[in-house]
């Protein structure tokens, strides 16, 4: 899977055809447990959506509706939680040699109806400070899609950023 992150923000593509992308969304807390940690991020939108970055993925569009998150929430695997890092450093450390402190992590996903495919995330009490603070208000998933359908297959990591791919998403809210 290293060679499909080799490079974030163009279109990548695995052995099996299927496309990889770099997203940018808005955070949106819609709910948190007590300690302010645990929150829903808007991932995708509810319907097909295209990047606003100009970036060309090789398909028209993406696509997300019930159906399709139905399969993504299937493919999801909770043991084994997905990280939120700061401006996709994950996928640049190799090259960089700079570190890729965790932001949080993905526990699972969820479908809002007429909202989009939400991140179950926890995140840590730095990276909600930096919401509060302003400096954060964008979350970018990292997605698996079909190179001939469009449609997302699995969310694989995201990240908090300030350079949306995808407008329109909810605002932060955090505690």
């Amino acid at each position: 899977m290293a060679e499909i992150f080799a490079k974030c923000g163009i279109p990548l593509q695995s052995a099996d055809g299927a496309g990889v992308a770099a997203l940018s969304c808005e955070i949106a807390a819609l709910s948190a447990q007590a300690d302010g940690a645990t929150v829903l991020i808007q991932a995708t939108p509810a319907q097909d959506f295209v990047l606003s970055d100009g970036r060309d993925l090789g398909i028209p569009a993406c696509r997300m509706n019930a159906g399709v998150a139905a399969k993504v929430i299937s493919a999801f695997n909770a043991a084994q939680p997905l990280v939120i890092d700061y401006e996709h450093q994950t996928l640049h450390t190799q090259t960089n040699g700079k570190d890729a402190p965790a932001a949080g992590w993905i526990h699972g996903l969820k479908w809002i109806e007429g909202k989009g495919l939400y991140v179950v995330a926890e995140l840590t009490k730095r990276a909600r400070q930096l919401i509060r603070d302003g400096e954060y208000r964008y979350f970018s998933p990292v997605i698996q899609y079909s190179k001939h359908t469009g449609e997302v297959l699995r969310v694989l990591m995201g990240a908090l950023t300030n350079n949306p791919a995808i407008h329109g998403m909810d605002g932060v809210k955090v505690q």
